[in-house]
């Protein structure tokens, strides 16, 4: 998995969490950065791991 990807969701999740108060949903995700359900499964896996 591409490090740029990771930051890329990383940085959103804290983004939608300052601005909104929420955690951004799987649809917000998949529009923002291009990325399928499944990618983005796996992406979220990689982030909590570390």
């Amino acid at each position: 998995m591409d490090d740029l990807i990771l930051r890329k969701v990383k940085q959103i999740v804290q983004n939608v969490n300052i601005t909104k108060g929420r955690n951004p949903t799987k649809e917000e995700l998949m529009l923002w950065t291009g990325r399928s359900e499944k990618d983005l499964r796996e992406i979220m896996r990689k982030l909590k791991q570390s």
